[in-house]
């Protein structure tokens, strides 16, 4: 939000917020009274592999940031920067998990980062309004996969 606020007015801006918001809301209702997150089971599990890959996507970010900053240098690098930042960690968000809810969110954040991106660019109400409406979508196909996927919404067979 803060990140788009000093590229777009108040209200477009706050259309982002509002939007982020009630994809959150969206999601936790779905894990209410629920304190167990699975275990991970996608590989690779290892804490090390994590934080390399991790490492990896940091260089990545400001290699993509800088190429970005010399191809539009009249964009600030610290918005480049985040952006680039939030659409690394959730392809890489993406990549090294299986639950419905860590792939919603690591969609979430790819997209976060894709809004941030575009707002450097313009500032179309219309597409302002189409970016919210697919935030809200990803956030209600993620709460019905969490649902689905849940073995105590199950019906018996």
């Amino acid at each position: 939000f803060l990140l788009i606020l000093s590229h777009w007015e108040f209200p477009l801006a706050a259309i982002k917020l509002i939007a982020g918001w009630m994809s959150a809301a969206t999601l936790s209702m779905t894990r209410v009274d629920r304190d167990d997150l699975r275990p991970e089971t996608s590989q690779p599990q290892g804490w090390l592999f994590r934080i390399f890959s991790v490492g990896l996507a940091l260089v990545a970010v400001f290699a993509i940031a800088q190429g970005l900053g010399a191809a539009f240098p009249t964009l600030p690098f610290f918005s480049l920067l985040g952006a680039a930042l939030l659409m690394v960690m959730g392809l890489l968000q993406l990549g090294l998990n299986a639950q419905p809810l860590r792939v919603t969110l690591g969609l979430l954040t790819f997209l976060s980062g894709f809004e941030i991106l575009y707002a450097l660019a313009e500032n179309a109400v219309l597409v302002t309004g189409m970016l919210a409406v697919i935030t809200l979508g990803i956030a209600l196909a993620g709460a019905y996969l969490i649902l689905l996927n849940d073995p105590e919404t199950e019906q018996p067979g």
